[in-house]
């Protein structure tokens, strides 16, 4: 009852993004997984077209949304699904979110994180995270990321 009594407690934008997050997490995951990374870039410019009507919400307070959801799925989506839904979430909301994608080496291993930002600043993910990992110089393009 917790839950739904936060829910209601939230605006009509932040409980869109909730329900979006809900239902369209694990679509994106199972889409990266099934159909392919290289149709799900494509897939997803064609539903960029952005929503009509009222003031977008923060970056920082979608991706804070979008967070809170993702913890709360029986199973977790990556960092990578988490970050190309949030990308798409802002851009339907006419905000421009850039997907980075950062490599590090940590005991012999080579790790891969994503997250995005705007305005050159990280909204889903600390900043000393993100220094932790060697971003790519450039923006990737989404289809980059899965060529074989």
């Amino acid at each position: 009852m917790r839950a739904f009594s936060k829910f209601r407690a939230l605006v009509p934008a932040e409980r869109r993004v909730v329900i979006a997050a809900l239902l369209l997490l694990p679509v994106f995951s199972a889409a990266l997984r099934l159909a392919g990374g290289n149709r799900l870039p494509s897939a997803l410019a064609s539903g960029l077209a952005q929503r009509s009507g009222g003031v977008p919400l923060e970056p920082e307070r979608t991706a804070m949304l979008v967070g809170a959801v993702a913890g709360r799925l029986p199973l977790r989506p990556t960092c990578l699904v988490r970050s190309l839904f949030l990308q798409w979430l802002l851009q339907r909301q006419g905000l421009r979110g850039h997907l980075k994608v950062g490599v590090r080496f940590s005991r012999g291993v080579l790790e891969a994180h994503a997250w995005v930002e705007c305005d050159g600043r990280p909204v889903n993910e600390l900043p000393a995270v993100c220094a932790q990992y060697h971003a790519f110089s450039e923006p990737l393009p989404m289809g980059a990321l899965f060529r074989r």
